[in-house]
């Protein structure tokens, strides 16, 4: 796709994807910057990076990614938990405490419309 499309932030953000899983962390964060440059407000490839600093350890970066993806979507439960655990292994333990109950609400409200639709 990418080669049809190279503008399409979504191939880019899968391909990282699949590079995170591959165990290519450096590939992963290229591909990821790459859906960012193309698409400054894609949530999921902020969220995606995020990720990958974590597994490389660089907290401070993971941190200003999940914080980024928030910005953009709000209600990405899944980038305030992991944001959560970022700022409990710096040691933030309140601000930690924070986003993890946050993630919670967020996936609460969530799993109630989903029932309610039913």
């Amino acid at each position: 796709m990418i080669r049809i499309n190279p503008e399409d932030a979504y191939a880019y953000c899968h391909r990282g994807v699949i590079h995170t899983k591959k165990g290519q962390a450096d590939e992963a964060l290229e591909d990821f910057a790459e859906a960012i440059r193309i698409d400054a407000d894609y949530a999921r490839a902020y969220y995606n990076r995020g990720l990958v600093y974590m597994i490389k350890n660089d907290l401070d970066k993971a941190v200003n990614d999940f914080s980024h993806a928030i910005r953009v979507d709000p209600n990405n439960a899944r980038a305030y938990q992991s944001r959560g655990l970022a700022l409990e292994k710096k040691g933030d333990v309140q601000r930690a405490k924070s986003d993890i109950a946050k993630a919670k609400k967020l996936i609460q409200a969530k799993n109630a419309t989903a029932k309610a639709a039913v």
